[in-house]
């Protein structure tokens, strides 16, 4: 039995419902298009009509593809809309699930080392949140597909319904997190989803060794990871988690004025990559029934 998002698949019925074929691919494709031409709420019609036409590309570049079919056992295709564009991606699923952990308990002692090297003042007492993490699959690869289009602040506001000085403002403020600064001039891939209430855990990642980090941010070219997570009880503190390559990770709690200098830092460095910027994920044939609720915007 596998446990996926709650529901319970025996191995007749993964096999039923997972994406194998390339018909699969395009239906995926296409319900997920339709979603989008449905104009979900609280979402901007340019923004729907963008999404929509970049599903289009993904639809026509996949017909032009060769694929094989999935491999055997616990295998499935996954068409996965990112705000960096539309992904083809191939997933394994553990063979033998009973419960699969949708959050993890994460304690985050406040490092007072590694507050200091951060410029960050320290607080006292340990407290612990719930991360929102969902780990399912044990091996996922990125095959291929269409990457948005990288816009600038003008051009991103026109199609989300928002000011030049309020896309800035949410990216200063780590709503708009697939931003990048190149030559002081703010880019974003036309796919992002803007975060307009509210916080939304994040999680950002980069290749080999980082550098250019602010000054008082060097320590973390030290690691290859950073997980950013609201406290749940508070509000008003986050949790912040930063993984080497290798060793322990370093955990410690910070107030929102410090949360944003250190998120303002990994958006804006053009080699940083958001990797919590999933939006819709189509794995199984049951999923393409998408509803509004599919995607949440808090």
């Amino acid at each position: 039995m596998t446990v996926i998002d709650g529901r319970k698949y025996t191995d007749v019925q993964f096999q039923e419902q997972r994406l194998s074929e390339k018909t699969d691919i395009l239906e995926a494709a296409e319900r997920m298009k339709s979603y989008w031409e449905s104009h979900p709420e609280d979402y901007p019609d340019g923004y729907c009509r963008n999404a929509a036409g970049i599903l289009t590309q993904f639809e026509e570049y996949i017909e032009g593809k060769h694929l094989f079919s999935a491999p055997e056992g616990r295998w499935t295709y996954s068409v996965l809309m990112r705000g960096s564009g539309i992904f083809l991606q191939l997933n394994h699923y553990p063979d033998q699930i009973s419960e699969i952990e949708s959050k993890a308990e994460m304690t985050a002692p406040n490092n007072r080392n590694m507050l200091a090297m951060l410029g960050l003042e320290p607080r006292d007492g340990d407290t612990k949140v719930d991360p929102e993490y969902i780990v399912q699959t044990d091996e996922r690869f990125t095959l291929c597909g269409v990457k948005a289009r990288m816009m600038s602040t003008a051009e991103y506001g026109a199609i989300n319904d928002l000011e030049h000085n309020s896309v800035v403002t949410r990216i200063w403020r780590g709503k708009i997190r697939g931003a990048i600064r190149i030559d002081k001039v703010w880019r974003i891939p036309d796919l992002t989803e803007p975060i307009d209430r509210g916080y939304r855990s994040a999680s950002y990642g980069w290749e080999g060794k980082l550098t250019g980090m602010p000054e008082k941010l060097h320590v973390i070219e030290n690691y290859q990871r950073v997980d950013i997570f609201q406290d749940p009880s508070t509000l008003v503190l986050f949790h912040i988690r930063m993984t080497p390559v290798e060793g322990d990770s370093v955990e410690f709690t910070c107030e929102r004025n410090q949360r944003e200098r250190i998120e303002q830092a990994l958006i804006a460095h053009p080699d940083v990559e958001c990797l919590s910027d999933e939006i819709l994920r189509i794995s199984f044939k049951e999923e393409m029934n998408l509803k509004p609720v599919t995607v949440k915007r808090r």
